[in-house]
């Protein structure tokens, strides 16, 4: 249930707990044997157990089954494997810094290939790294930065020593790391075109844009990964690269001006437009890529070119805001020579682009230019993996923006002077009369009259009158302070109870649900009844999974209150326990007890002293008041009378 209520006045709010009927208990079928038979395993019944710091080649996780470690620098706890559910996720101190958000009954570490797979019910895959060792898997280990990683995190590692996977223990996903590939080198269009010798200096020989062998190894890198060799206008540029330092996006170009380059075969356009740049980009992965001109280094308004593999399409895009829908084509395609292919794990995309272009960001050769750029790891247009910005000067190679010749440029049309336009006449001020006009004037006059009028103004008057009115004025409105909790105003919230009930509602439903809180909201408000016992056994695991992966994403704050199926009826629920009541208690207050601590918001909540899990605040003139009272079983008849007790002085 999602509420939104926005009250206008002063109020006061009793929100309470809601009751809902229980639901059968949600078991898996899995065959951890492989003698061909199922075993029926609860999901809660098994406690966590550690497997080690590796998993071995072939190795095996089942649900609460973990590889964990202990971090020698800090002495954080970490630990990889499945939960109670059957999700993958990754533990720092039992806070979850990533997830695999699908649910799969083992993980398997692929001995043939070093590849990390999560299998579902009939050996469906519901989950996979996506990334391949160049032989036989090694281990899938916890590491602490030795050889292969310099940051503590899960490592992937192939039969070669080849680092094949890497996720961070602050939840960062670095990726593959495949070996880098030899340049694809694209086969010539037509036969290069024979330019007779020169005795020009400045001129550069060069061939057709089919024949493009980008001989560029030789040149110097500088500090910026940026290096132009100015004998013939080449140059490469390292714009992203691998945990190892292994180049993963290059980019390749070949700047042309009709000056520098006369022989070379320039459409009319590309001739008046100065020249071209050529542009490969070489991306050690299988994804779309995309690169283009900004003014200021952001996404936003920028002018890229984007290669869409799947769709075998290069083309100029502009991005108008932060979104897919804000990605679109250009009106105007002149991109020429371009080809886009993948082999061997690698994505490689060319075009080549005129330098001036009406209504386009133009390329200049004579002062720095700054280019965006992005990576998918999938070859649909989807949320980029990486991406960055590159400042590339041809400044230091001596030329200037070219001036086109005259012959290849249409002629102007003679300029048309402007008729002059009249210049507004300016009105006069309004001033104070002598004496009060006989009836009160539309609007306040700048300032006050010299007498007062005989009738009050219809509104008051900008500054303060020398003398009182001879009637008194409309009120005006009172401005409160601002202070938040003064302030008058809509008081925008939501409200939701009774989830989740089942691992599909806390995977999928809640999660959705959050995830559409809008930034402006004030509060969210849980009214309790955050599992069901009868299928979470009231494991503490599934409100730390609650708060962490679905109620921790929140825009705003999360108040919550204790349900009856969060402690109550947890009775019979625990067997390792002789109070289930008491232990399950004690988990909700572990886990939820002044949750909205986790958000910097400025409510000022007061707790109850006695009973923490009542709390207050007054927010835009509106009072929210939330007190431990339930509809369930009385387990205790002396608490319950000095639970209402106190909640009534409260």
């Amino acid at each position: 249930m999602m509420v939104r209520i926005l009250p206008v006045a002063a109020a006061i709010l009793l929100l309470v707990a809601a009751v809902s009927a229980p639901l059968p208990a949600d078991r898996y079928q899995l065959d951890h044997d492989n003698d061909g038979t199922d075993e029926q395993r609860s999901l809660f019944m098994t406690a966590q157990q550690c497997k080690g710091t590796t998993l071995a080649p072939g190795g095996k996780l089942y649900p609460n089954e973990y590889i964990c470690a202990t971090d020698p620098d800090d002495g954080s706890s970490i630990r990889f494997g499945l939960n109670f559910i059957g999700i993958l996720l990754f533990y720092k101190n039992d806070k979850v810094v990533w997830s695999s958000k699908k649910r799969g009954d083992y993980l398997v570490f692929q001995e043939d290939d070093a590849h990390l797979v999560l299998y579902s019910t009939g050996n469906r895959v519901a989950w996979s790294s996506q990334c391949f060792g160049r032989g036989g898997a090694k281990a899938a280990e916890i590491n602490f930065g030795g050889s292969s990683s310099s940051r503590p995190g899960l490592l992937l590692v192939d039969d070669n020593d080849n680092d094949v996977w890497f996720l961070g223990t602050d939840g960062s996903l670095a990726g593959c790391y495949p070996d880098p590939k030899t340049l694809l080198v694209p086969p010539p269009s037509k036969e290069p075109a024979v330019s007779p010798p020169t005795k020009d200096a400045s001129v550069v020989q060069d061939t057709d844009p089919g024949e493009q062998d980008w001989d560029d190894e030789d040149i110097p890198i500088n500090s910026d990964g940026v290096g132009i060799d100015c004998s013939n206008m080449r140059g490469r540029a390292i714009l992203s690269t691998t945990r190892r330092g292994d180049p993963l996006l290059t980019m390749r170009f070949v700047l042309r001006t009709p000056k520098m380059h006369p022989d070379y075969p320039f459409t009319r356009a590309e001739r008046t437009a100065g020249g071209t740049l050529t542009v490969q980009l070489s991306y050690e992965y299988e994804g779309w890529v995309a690169l283009g001109l900004s003014k200021k280094g952001k996404m936003v308004d920028s002018e890229p070119v984007i290669c869409l593999p799947n769709e075998n399409d290069v083309s100029k895009y502009a991005i108008t805001r932060k979104r897919v829908s804000g990605i679109v084509p250009r009106s105007r395609q002149t991109l020429a020579d371009t080809a886009l292919s993948q082999a061997d794990g690698v994505t490689e995309c060319r075009w080549a682009k005129r330098l001036l272009e009406s209504g386009e960001i133009p390329i200049r050769t004579s002062r720095s230019n700054t280019f965006v750029w992005a990576v998918g790891n999938e070859n649909d247009l989807s949320y980029h993996w990486k991406r960055g910005s590159v400042d590339i000067s041809f400044a230091q190679c001596g030329i200037k923006d070219d001036v086109v010749e005259v012959d290849d440029v249409v002629p102007e049309l003679p300029r048309v002077t402007p008729k002059p336009r009249p210049s507004p006449t300016p009105q006069p001020r309004p001033k104070a009369t002598p004496r009060p006009s006989s009836t009160p004037t539309i609007g306040p006059t700048d300032k006050p009259t010299r007498k007062p009028t005989n009738k009050p103004t219809d509104k008051p008057v900008e500054m303060k009158t020398n003398r009182p009115t001879l009637k008194p004025t409309m009120e005006t409105e009172i401005v409160e302070p601002d202070v938040v909790n003064n302030n008058p105003g809509i008081t925008s919230f939501f409200v939701m109870g009774d989830a989740p009930y089942n691992d599909r509602e806390m995977t999928h439903w809640v999660p959705r649900q959050i995830e559409k809180i809008p930034y402006d909201a004030d509060f969210v408000f849980h009214v309790g009844n955050q599992m069901l016992p009868a299928s979470s056994k009231c494991n503490i695991m599934w409100n730390m999974f609650m708060r962490d992966t679905a109620l921790a994403k929140s825009a705003a704050p999360v108040f919550i209150t204790p349900g009856e199926n969060d402690y109550v009826r947890c009775r019979g629920k625990i067997e390792t326990s002789d109070d289930d009541v008491e232990v399950a208690w004690q988990n909700w207050k572990d886990t939820y007890l002044r949750m909205d601590k986790m958000w910097p918001h400025p409510l000022p909540v007061k707790y109850h002293r006695e009973r923490p899990e009542n709390f207050s605040f007054l927010l835009k003139r509106t009072l929210v008041i939330s007190f431990h009272m339930i509809n369930g079983p009385v387990v205790d008849a002396a608490e319950w009378v000095e639970r209402h007790k106190s909640n009534y002085e409260f």
